[in-house]
């Protein structure tokens, strides 16, 4: 029978957590011999469980439970964070682990990132991530880097790697600005180890097609369309790396220098202004960007 991934009941918990534990304590005492603290306790647990989109399943083969899988769910950004995965111990190395995370990719489809931690001993973990499921590792923690978001007594210590999946290239369209027309996308996200956001042409234009009067009031709306894409994306105005701004007329120079200033406050992206035709005779100005996380 093939393995089936089920949403987790209350009365599987016993069984879900009495495993989890086992298979990370087994995992770790096959680097520290002289292990004797818990690696995982369930409080551990119960706060992952307890989590802001927290979804917990139980992998299910010939009606027993052989692991199970905790993710977080942002149903927003779709930036999301697996944090336990686990096979029964004693049934592992039979393809059980990859089948769990794929069964969770196919439900979670709409997802743009999944990122994860494991501990650096956890050569298995690693091995799996990285070359069975595709995670890219993109940050390591250790005390002289510490993750603040790791409980103080873990196993492994600070030393951890932070691993990032990038689940494909996607269109991103915010609903605060104006829609795309004319075959395009607002913004286009490219995953990897590090992601791209490229951010078409913003106009001065509500969405509900209003030109405001004089050139600040659209200079101030157009960066207003440009952080609402940066926003979608779950990035901010410190993701910025490349501004370029085209302007009507050089007399808005000045202007535009300063509203600029008024919305990226102390950053400073690489930036381009053009003096140049913009397709609309009523729109001042035009900004395009690229961002990168």
């Amino acid at each position: 029978m093939s393995l089936e991934l089920h949403p987790l009941r209350p009365e599987d918990m016993p069984v879900f957590k009495r495993d989890m534990q086992e298979a990370f304590q087994q995992g770790a005492a096959a680097e520290f011999s002289a292990l004797e603290m818990q690696v995982l306790p369930e409080q551990d647990i119960d706060q992952s469980l307890n989590a802001k989109g927290s979804v917990a399943y139980k992998a299910v083969e010939d009606g027993q439970i052989v692991g199970g899988v905790i993710v977080v769910i942002d149903a927003i950004t779709q930036h999301n964070h697996l944090d336990f995965l686990y096979v029964k111990h004693g049934i592992q190395s039979r393809g059980i682990g990859k089948q769990i995370w794929d069964a969770v990719e196919k439900r979670h489809a709409d997802t743009r990132t999944w990122e994860t931690v494991t501990p650096y001993f956890e050569k298995r973990n690693i091995h799996f991530y990285i070359n069975r499921c595709g995670f890219s590792a993109v940050e390591f923690y250790n005390p002289r880097h510490h993750d603040p978001g790791a409980p103080d007594a873990m196993s492994g210590g600070d030393h951890f790697f932070r691993l990032r999946k990038a689940m494909k290239s996607m269109p991103i369209n915010a609903a605060d600005a104006p829609a795309a027309v004319g075959g395009y996308a607002q913004a286009r996200l490219l995953e990897g180890p590090t992601q791209w956001l490229l951010i078409s042409g913003q106009i001065p234009e509500s969405v509900d097609g209003v030109v405001p009067v004089g050139f600040e009031a659209q200079a101030e709306l157009t960066w207003r369309h440009v952080l609402a894409q940066l926003s979608a994306a779950g990035m901010g105005v410190q993701n910025l790396v490349k501004v370029t701004t085209f302007l009507s007329s050089r007399e808005h120079a000045q202007a535009n220098r300063q509203v600029r200033e008024q919305f990226l406050g102390d950053h400073r992206p690489a930036l381009t202004v053009l003096i140049a035709g913009i397709f609309d005779e009523a729109w001042l100005l035009e900004i395009e960007a690229i961002a990168a996380a």
